[in-house]
């Protein structure tokens, strides 16, 4: 797989894993329980995020803010953030993971399942 793949989508688990905490921590502070410490998830966060080329953090963060979703997969040539299938000829060229792409349609980070 693409190192820069790998990376967004390392990045991409931690954000959801930061959202879910937060969204958790807002339920159990309602209910009077302490919010769990995040310190390290961030710490890890900001690694990944270090490592990731410049321009391509800047489109992960833009399209984090408009989708909430930056990287979806791809099955059977269908990208499963907009659901538009993909061309047929770039579909096969790219199903080794072993570049980094974007959706034509919605610009989302693919990776392909096997």
């Amino acid at each position: 797989m693409h190192q820069r793949l790998e990376l967004l989508i390392t990045l991409h688990d931690l954000d959801l894993m930061i959202a879910e905490i937060e969204e958790a921590g807002e339920q159990e502070a309602e209910l009077g329980f302490a919010a769990p410490d995040m310190v390290e998830l961030w710490a890890n966060r900001e690694e990944v995020s270090a490592e990731i080329d410049q321009p391509t953090l800047r489109h992960y963060e833009k399209l984090r803010e408009r989708y909430g979703r930056p990287v979806v997969p791809v099955t059977r040539g269908i990208c499963h953030g907009c659901f538009t299938a993909l061309p047929t000829g770039r579909a096969a060229a790219h199903a080794g993971n072993e570049s980094l792409i974007n959706c034509e349609n919605c610009g989302r980070f693919l990776y392909w399942l096997t």
